[in-house]
């Protein structure tokens, strides 16, 4: 009951905090800084992972660490953002990103089966 009122009383705080971190994130993207941008989404995801934009902050890691070309780990964090999110906006292009570092990684047949989904969306 305890633990219920203080959450209660301090969640529109912690939305702030969870809208402030994601937010962060962001803007250390936009500012180039992948790395401490990785770092940011790292704690929303492990402080927030109810929260309603955590989809978004998925992507994002995965667009960090796909830009500091620390591939193996992109390709990971797209397919899991796919995995968990399949109705989000940005999965076809997580889908082509996925593609696309499997291309640089010169695993032909696995970029197109990456692919595939996305050329039959230009077909129907």
């Amino acid at each position: 009951m305890q633990e219920e009122n203080w959450q209660r009383k301090y969640a529109d705080r912690i939305g702030k905090a969870a809208d402030a971190m994601r937010l962060r994130a962001f803007c250390l993207h936009r500012a180039e800084k992948y790395a401490e941008s990785t770092q940011q989404c790292d704690g929303f995801i492990q402080r927030f992972s109810d929260d309603p934009n955590v989809g978004d902050v998925l992507f994002l890691k995965s667009e960090n660490l796909f830009l500091t070309d620390r591939l193996d780990d992109a390709i990971q964090a797209y397919r899991s953002f796919i995995a968990s999110h399949g109705d989000h906006p940005r999965v076809p292009t997580s889908r082509l990103r996925t593609g696309q570092v499997l291309f640089r990684q010169k695993k032909w047949s696995d970029a197109m089966q990456a692919l595939a989904p996305l050329v039959a969306l230009s077909f129907s």
